[in-house]
């Protein structure tokens, strides 16, 4: 099956997306038994779940807003893990295409189409997440919020001394 080809800027803003909500997507899919829900915790799971843990901490949660930030996590988990392990497996199916014996300019095309897709399907799953948590901040804590997200985006550019997420040359292909 073909898909049909997006603008090039739609692929990149998707890509873009998907690298800026890395962190989220990983506390969401991370396993149960750590974080705001059982088990206690500072974040979700993981080192990228610790860090949200951090940023919520940070923005001095109340009890009852913790509690409705863990049902968003939990409600959510078991459909990010699914989305996280069908892109791991889109990506392996590209990165086989592109180093296999018989170039197949289509067959690379095919994969990374549906990688690209399936990474949309996670920014819509995590932008629905991120509108529900947003319900629960107050107009402080979503400024905080911002402000937050800023300085981490400003460490990252700084971290990569102004290249883009791979670095130079052909990242991790």
């Amino acid at each position: 099956m073909r898909l049909s080809r997006k603008p090039l800027k739609s692929t990149l803003i998707v890509a873009l997306l998907f690298v800026a909500s890395v962190v989220t997507t990983a506390a969401l899919a991370a396993p149960q038994g750590r974080g705001f829900g059982p088990g206690g915790g500072r974040g979700p799971g993981g080192p990228d779940g610790e860090r949200l843990g951090r940023v919520m901490e940070q923005l001095d949660l109340t009890d009852t807003q913790r509690e409705q930030v863990t049902e968003i996590f939990e409600s959510r988990r078991e459909t990010l893990r699914g989305a996280i392990e069908s892109q791991r497996e889109a990506r392996e199916a590209l990165m086989q295409q592109i180093h296999a014996d018989d170039f197949s300019e289509a067959a690379i095309r095919e994969a990374a189409w549906r990688l690209a897709e399936l990474e949309a399907d996670a920014a819509v799953a995590r932008g629905r997440a991120f509108q529900e948590i947003r319900q629960v901040l107050t107009a402080a804590q979503l400024e905080e919020l911002e402000q937050l997200r800023a300085d981490m985006r400003q460490r990252k550019q700084g971290r990569r001394g102004g290249r883009g997420r791979h670095g130079q040359g052909f990242g991790n292909y």
